[in-house]
């Protein structure tokens, strides 16, 4: 989100969006929140001096790829059995695509099985076209079609492409067919699991609180096949868990999207509570009624080794580490996940969005956070009858910037700063 200085929102908040190359070219374009047929600021192109980092991840004991089909769906390596498998056990996916344009998937933001297909979303993505620049040939974003693209792939070859305009104007749907490879991160452990009447498989709610606050990152499957990654955990003070998953959109089989697609919000608890949102993009008019549902939940926790850097109280006091191994950490192509303590000792963790440093001072955002209430008689959460976004800003002073936006109209509701306690681990 665009900020007036490092540690500051602008008064007018407005996606960033960026499209960087090899060459060291950029673009950064705007699309403000509150006004979606506003014009958009020209969009600001230069040359930036660029270093580009991979992550090390765990390989499967197995072939590498752990499978491969072909645009049909028929299989070219390794086994789709243990592709599933591996999903169940709570690991992490990635796909990669050579057929026409290359395309590779480093987010899947949610992953199912069903009927012996695999498929997977992947909803963070800004169209683009190809360009010159300079005499360069490069890639820009639209400029007269401006639309994300959500992205809707399966083990049959089938990938399905939905455009929504950030004017709220849905365009049809498109399918292709392309070859897949699929990647497995298999650094993911089980660490707690019950059925819906909370009776405990394995593990404890206490090892997930504690690997939540060692800075870990956490997976959740369901017994209906859909394993993802929470977008943030919270401990309360009596020691529930609660997640939120909100990169979900509606389907119509596993195939495709629904016609009408529609976001699916969730909230989870390790009492087994489960909480739906659906909401139309663009609008984000409530769909249905609310839903409520007691599920079965297996959560795992990444076992990578995540080092806490820096702790700042308060006060705004260094009571754990340097700030200036963490900036050179994270300058190093290091990720970043932050668990913060509120004055009440409520917990939010979650890995930060960006990052921009200013000297020795970091600044970090995370923006894919909705505002949630305590369930009456419960120690539940759920989204507040008038859902809004809490875009946050946590910085080493010790600071906490909560600019609060309502989900319906994209209308600003207040901006608020307080102090808080945050541990800044890095992997």
């Amino acid at each position: 989100m665009s900020k007036e200085i490092w540690n500051t929102f602008s008064v007018e908040a407005a996606h960033v969006f960026y499209i960087f190359c090899t060459s060291g070219i950029y673009e950064k374009s705007l699309q403000y929140l509150s006004e979606s047929s506003r014009p958009n600021d020209p969009d600001t192109f230069g040359v930036i001096g660029l270093r580009w980092f991979t992550r090390k991840y765990c390989r499967h004991r197995d072939n590498y790829p752990i499978y491969c089909h072909d645009d049909e769906g028929r299989e070219t390596c390794g086994s789709l059995s243990k592709l599933q498998s591996v999903i169940q056990q709570g690991n992490d996916v990635r796909i990669f695509s050579n057929s026409k344009i290359a395309l590779s998937l480093p987010i899947l933001d949610n992953i199912s099985l069903r009927n012996a297909i695999i498929y997977a979303q992947m909803l963070r993505y800004v169209a683009s076209n190809k360009a010159v620049y300079n005499g360069t040939n490069i890639r820009k974003f639209k400029k007269e079609d401006r639309h994300s693209a959500f992205f809707y792939l399966s083990s049959n070859g089938t990938i399905t492409f939905l455009r929504w305009y950030f004017a709220g104007l849905q365009k049809g749907i498109e399918v292709d067919k392309r070859n897949m490879d699929w990647y497995v991160d298999t650094c993911w452990s089980e660490i707690y699991s019950y059925n819906n009447k909370k009776a405990v498989f394995d593990g404890s709610e206490q090892r997930l609180r504690i690997s939540i606050m060692a800075g870990r990152r956490i997976r959740v499957v369901f017994t209906s096949g859909v394993a993802t990654e929470p977008d943030s955990v919270i401990v309360q003070t009596n020691g529930h868990t609660n997640a939120q998953l909100l990169s979900r959109m509606s389907r119509f089989n596993h195939t495709h999207f629904d016609k009408k697609p529609y976001w699916i919000w969730q909230m989870i608890s390790t009492t087994g509570y489960r909480h739906f949102l659906r909401l139309v993009p663009g609008s984000y008019v409530i769909t249905k009624n609310v839903q409520n549902r007691k599920d079965s939940v297996r959560w795992y926790t990444d076992t990578r080794s995540w080092r806490k850097l820096l702790t700042i109280s308060a006060s705004g006091t260094v009571t754990t580490g340097s700030k200036e191994v963490l900036s050179r950490s994270l300058e190093l192509g290091g990720m970043l996940r932050l668990v913060v303590t509120f004055s009440n000792y409520t917990v939010i963790a979650f890995t930060a969005d960006s990052i921009e440093f200013i000297g020795l001072e970091v600044s970090a955002q995370f923006v894919r956070y909705i505002g949630h209430i305590q369930k009456p008689d419960s120690s539940d959460r759920m989204f507040a009858p008038e859902p809004h976004w809490n875009l946050i800003l946590v910085t080493t002073e010790g600071r906490l910037t909560s600019s609060l936006w309502d989900v319906k109209d994209n209308r600003q509701i207040s901006t608020n700063t307080l102090s808080v306690t945050c541990s800044w681990f890095v992997n």
